[in-house]
């Protein structure tokens, strides 16, 4: 009877590494446990062994395996997009609901919920489509939806943060974030973020907005629903919003040069222009802006 030839511990190893490494298969049998390919180091079922990755065979640098390390790690929140309550969907059934259950109006949620839907519904007003999130997932996005542009097939989809408190730069930096668990179909370099706060941006907060590299924009939407600023950083407007623009209006009477008060009966607010005319799809006339 022919010997059996042991082969030293250090070389069994290794052999039965190279034949558990094999591009062809997902996975194959070390000894009596299954070897299994989990992004590109093997793991054995029986227990939670490493072995050793084999970049050579899978064709992965350190560089790019560091990449999709961290593509991985920042891809993996997410949001839902399930409706966040039945008792309401829109303003005036938010109302309803708060008059039914008798909500007291000076609490935090419902001047933030309240607020969120009085910026859905103006921004209607140029063809914003937008729906509320309302969940303690939502990573930091309140609105979500598609923007549709004149002259432009192709909807802009939406990321929104709304404010209830004065901008600082680092709500820019928090709406940088939201990019990272917007769901499939909000990431990449077509969708634009968008800060809505009650007050005025600051320096900063422009400074920050045209530092990004994403498409931003911040808007200024009061409580009762007009428009006092809305402004977007050169990522946008390279991307998607050439040929927009936005402009100062004086209603009631007033001119440019007044400095009369709101209650004496004078507003100033903001429009949007396209190719230099002014552009509010609510309006069933195109007029000129002043």
């Amino acid at each position: 009877m022919k010997a059996k030839v042991r082969l030293p511990v250090r070389n069994r190893k290794a052999s039965a590494k190279k034949s558990a490494v094999d591009d062809s298969v997902s996975s194959s049998k070390l000894g009596k446990e299954k070897v299994v390919a989990v992004k590109g180091k093997y793991v054995t079922s029986g227990d939670t062994t490493k072995v050793r990755r084999t970049r050579k065979r899978l064709g992965t640098s350190p560089i790019q395996g560091a990449m999709q390390h961290e593509h991985d790690h920042l891809s993996a929140p997410r949001i839902s997009l399930l409706a966040p309550t039945t008792n309401h969907h829109d303003l005036a059934s938010f109302l309803e609901h708060s008059r039914n259950i008798d909500s007291k109006r000076s609490t935090t949620v419902y001047r933030g919920t309240h607020y969120e839907y009085t910026v859905i519904e103006f921004l209607k007003t140029y063809n914003f489509t937008l729906r509320r999130m309302g969940r303690s997932n939502d990573l930091g996005i309140d609105l979500l939806g598609q923007w549709q542009l004149p002259s432009d097939p192709q909807e802009l989809r939406v990321l929104v943060q709304c404010k209830a408190s004065k901008p600082r730069p680092a709500m820019v930096r928090e709406l940088e974030g939201a990019y990272v668990g917007a769901p499939a179909g909000w990431r990449g370099a077509d969708v634009m973020a968008l800060l809505v706060t009650r007050d005025p941006a600051t320096l900063g907060v422009r400074n920050a907005l045209q530092r990004s590299r994403l498409p931003m924009g911040f808007a200024q939407i009061t409580e009762s629903g007009a428009l006092r600023q809305f402004m977007w950083n050169h990522a946008a407007q390279e991307a998607r919003l050439t040929g927009m623009s936005v402009t100062n209006e004086y209603r009631r009477g007033s001119s440019p040069s007044s400095s009369a008060p709101s209650d004496s009966g004078v507003e100033s607010a903001v429009s949007l222009q396209w190719m230099g005319k002014r552009w509010n799809p609510s309006e069933n006339v195109s007029q000129t802006s002043i």
